[in-house]
């Protein structure tokens, strides 16, 4: 099986798309524009949702209703403005894909058998969407099926079933999301994210010492999770409301960990989600719910001490940060978990009573407010140092600048920008698992608008990029779009 070149990837596509165009131009056959992976998993999707049946001879959408025709329908081909189905012995043409390594495969690529393959009983076609497992060894895939499904999404074994002559393809005209210089971190939804997430820190079963889960739907209850995710050596996780998601049950099965830590109440995360749980074999769970946001979050530091304590660690101060907001509460989750602070809450113009009393129950004698005065103000601040704590502020001009500066301060404590993760700062749930991935594997996290790249990242991007592996983004392109990831590759050095 032939193999690609890494440091000549980018020339050969140049020469790979190129010919393309040559080859469109002669037959009017193919896309003649190129196609995110987030279009082509989307329009799979979409036959997926509808149910569009098999068959060899009808149309939908312009595409034939088989395998192969739904693989050119996701990738969008075309010939003359026409919509082009071709057959499983087409899709292999090497002006239309290359082969692939399994450990390059991404979302949008192929798993392909040609019908023509020597020895082949049949040829078959299916869109890669992701790993279902770390280990590489399942993957979730989108194909027309001729047993009667027809579009389906399926949990298939490597590389199809057990059988021979199935192998990987990447489109050549596919945006290749700048992989050289980006580790996508992403799942369909927020709940597969936070699952790939898990897979990055905790690759396998008993790396994890329990799992903190949290409402996928709302973040004040999640805000102090990620210094009990570091006391306990485990991943957060995401729940909806009123049930617990196949993938993430699943998720909880494969760390293999004996307890679960829910945090909020019975309205944030109903009962139904304990007992679903609690039913896992060898899983306890402990809720931890207050009667709001500040007493949660001062429920969740208690509980983080207590878990430092008894791992012979030490609360040497907190991070204080508003209450009202998510950004810079989890632009310091790495910190808080590399460091086991707990992160607790106030509101801006006044200390609540219940930080208060948690700020004395810890013991602590440091503070770092995360965030300007607009934030957590004056008020609350000489309310933290009337309790005889020293207080500093980690500030920017928005929360953008704040991350940054929160960056500069994880590096006191042993955090790198290795393998620095940027998320949306304008949306909390790939920031909270991703900023727990990123504490566990010894990184920061930066924020960004999701359409386009903030100037202060992309200078530290610059600045720094020698010291700096691969990127995390975490979430699709809706969260970090493609324009954003093309000004990382940019400062990245290139191309």
């Amino acid at each position: 099986m032939p193999t690609r070149n890494h440091s000549t990837h980018r020339t050969l596509r140049v020469i790979f798309a190129t010919s393309l165009v040559a080859l469109l131009v002669l037959s009017s056959a193919g896309s003649v524009f190129a196609v995110s992976r987030t279009t082509i998993t989307s329009r799979g999707k979409s036959w997926i949702d509808r149910g569009v049946p098999y068959s060899q001879s009808t149309y939908f959408e312009g595409y034939r209703q088989d395998c192969s025709g739904f693989l050119s329908m996701c990738w969008v081909l075309s010939r003359n403005g026409l919509p082009l189905s071709l057959s499983t012995a087409d899709l292999d043409a090497r002006s239309l894909v290359e082969p692939i390594d399994k450990g390059e495969l991404q979302p949008g690529d192929m798993i392909l058998r040609p019908k023509d393959q020597l020895g082949a009983a049949y040829g078959h076609a299916v869109l890669f969407v992701g790993w279902a497992d770390p280990a590489h060894t399942r993957y979730i895939g989108y194909h027309e099926s001729s047993s009667g499904a027809g579009a389906v999404m399926a949990n298939i074994p490597y590389p199809f079933w057990g059988e021979t002559g199935f192998y990987p393809y990447r489109y050549l005209n596919v945006d290749d999301d700048y992989l050289e210089t980006i580790q996508p971190v992403y799942g369909q939804s927020r709940y597969e994210t936070c699952v790939q997430s898990s897979w990055v820190a905790f690759p396998r079963a008993g790396d994890a010492g329990a799992v903190v889960l949290a409402t996928g739907e709302n973040w004040p209850d999640a805000l102090g999770g990620a210094a009990l995710a570091g006391a306990v050596d485990g991943p957060v996780l995401l729940t909806r409301p009123d049930a617990l998601p196949e993938v993430i049950r699943a998720e909880i099965d494969r760390l293999d960990v004996p307890k679960v830590y829910l945090l909020g109440g019975s309205s944030s995360v109903a009962t139904a989600v304990a007992d679903a749980v609690d039913a896992i074999p060898g899983v306890s769970v402990q809720r931890i719910g207050g009667t709001d946001r500040w007493d949660t979050a001062a429920l969740v530091a208690s509980e983080t001490r207590t878990r430092l304590l008894a791992a012979g660690r030490i609360v040497d101060g907190v991070y204080v940060a508003t209450g009202a907001d998510f950004p810079d509460a989890l632009a310091a989750s790495p910190a808080a978990y590399k460091s086991g602070r707990p992160i607790l809450l106030s509101t801006q113009s006044a200390l609540p009573t219940r930080t208060a009393e948690a700020l004395d129950e810890l013991g602590v004698d440091s503070a770092w407010i995360i965030g300007g005065m607009s934030a957590v103000g004056a008020t609350a601040t000489a309310q933290i140092e009337a309790l005889d704590i020293t207080v500093q502020r980690i500030s920017g001009t928005d929360r953008y600048e704040t991350a940054l500066v929160l960056a500069q301060h994880s590096q006191a404590l042993g955090l790198s920008w290795r393998n620095l993760g940027i998320a949306t700062g304008l949306s909390y749930a790939d920031a909270l698992a991703g900023g727990v991935t990123q504490g566990a594997t010894g990184s920061m996290l930066l924020l960004t608008p999701p359409g386009s790249l903030n100037a202060g990242v992309a200078g530290q991007l610059s600045s720094r990029r020698a010291s700096i592996v691969k990127v995390r983004c975490y979430g699709g392109t809706v969260a970090v779009s493609d324009t954003a990831r093309a000004q990382i590759d940019s400062a990245m050095g290139g191309s």
